[in-house]
Parts: structure tokens; sequence; C-alpha cells
């Protein structure tokens, strides 16, 4: 059952999107990207807007099938 549910986490597209945004801003830094602050809060918004919305069709769809 473990095993199910890391493998269940690893493909979660909200997960990546969260790991790819915290890791993502920080590297625009590191490689001198030096992309203006609005644009990384705007990209910051949109993940959690992502994340938010999905969760709630998430739960949707929980709802359904019971």
């Amino acid at each position: 059952m473990k095993e199910e549910k890391r493998k269940h986490f690893l493909l979660s597209r909200k997960w990546w999107t969260a790991m790819l945004t915290v890791v993502g801003i920080p590297l625009n830094q590191v490689y001198g990207i030096e992309l203006p602050a609005e644009a990384l809060i705007t990209v910051a918004i949109v993940a959690v807007a992502y994340i938010l919305g999905e969760g709630k069709v998430d739960i949707e769809s929980i709802r359904k099938q019971d």
C-alpha cells in the first residue's frame, strides 16, 4: 500500500508544479536569468491557483464516487 501511495505521489501534477516553482524561482538568481520580481510573483500566483483548482477538482471527484 505504501508503494502505491508513493507512486501516486510522484505522478502528481500538483506536487511537480509546487516543486518546480519552489526550485525554479531560486534558480533564477543562481543562473543569472534575473527575471523581474513581478514575473516571479506571477509564476508563484499561477502555480498556487493551479494547485488549488486541481485540489478542488480532486475533492469533487472523490465526492461523486461516494
